[in-house]
């Protein structure tokens, strides 16, 4: 194009080419194309909490069977110490696999994969509670570690989805790490003092609040619809504004617009 000239404002682009010359962009909005803000959809607080609490609980469950708890189980059930580490095993397979899951599916739909998931682990619960024998407490314990993966998966995808991932990342493993050193002390101080199926009895009651605030927040999360902004100007198949751009920003601007008035 030779030197001096240029393209008249209001003039328009090609279809398909981007934002029509002229076009009023919001103040602060990116550049067409550009892509999202890191941590624009970043999951509300309180959608976590119901997942975090189950995560917690299924993390203490992994290995309050490890020391004095596992013993006690051994003892009263007549179970040799292989079968004691099939059902400590029954729990951190099905965790691991099922979290892995989680953390993909989760981060999009973390109601629909905690809900369910919390409840299996309450079954889980009841079921290693009242067990009369060794292969009911594995089948409660597998029933635990799907559930305790499925919560603690959709912690993890809901933290990838914040601007500072790596903090709530951090502050999930922390939180995990001491979740895991305290299941032995559970294990000893339940076991000891009243009998060992008061750890998985002691922990209902967790799992229905963390099941009921799962819920009370994925419905919470359907019925509040956010409002659809839209940063840029809709275009007509011409390529120009579908409005002058006067009436999109106000201001000494508008006034350098260069569609002329309508006539009367």
């Amino acid at each position: 194009m030779p030197q001096g000239m240029g393209i008249p404002q209001g003039t328009g682009m090609p279809q398909g080419c981007g934002m029509p010359y002229g076009a009023a962009m919001p103040p602060g909005a990116p550049p067409p194309g550009a892509p999202a803000a890191a941590g624009t959809s970043a999951p509300p607080v309180w959608l976590l909490i119901g997942p975090a609490l189950g995560a917690v609980l299924g993390l203490v469950l992994a290995t309050s069977l490890v020391g004095p708890g596992g013993l006690a189980v051994q003892r009263d059930l007549g179970v040799s110490a292989t079968a004691l580490g099939v059902v400590i095993a029954a729990y951190l397979l099905p965790m691991v696999l099922v979290g892995a899951l989680g953390v993909v599916v989760g981060r999009r739909f973390p109601t629909a994969v905690a809900a369910p998931g919390l409840v299996l682990l309450l079954v889980g619960l009841l079921l290693s509670a009242l067990t009369p024998s060794a292969p009911v407490i594995v089948v409660g314990r597998v029933l635990c570690g799907i559930g305790a993966g499925a919560a603690a998966g959709t912690v993890v995808g809901l933290a990838l989805g914040y601007r500072r991932r790596g903090l709530a990342l951090g502050l999930t493993a922390g939180v995990g790490l001491v979740a895991l050193v305290l299941g032995p002390v559970d294990g000893f101080v339940w076991s000891t003092f009243l009998a060992w199926r008061w750890i998985f009895f002691a922990a209902v009651p967790v799992a229905l609040v963390a099941i009921a605030v799962t819920a009370v927040a994925g419905i919470v999360r359907l019925t509040r619809r956010p409002a659809v902004t839209h940063p840029y100007p809709p275009v007509t198949g011409t390529g120009q504004p579908a409005f002058p751009p006067a009436a999109q920003q106000p201001g000494p601007a508008a006034a350098q617009q260069p569609y002329p008035p309508a006539a009367g």
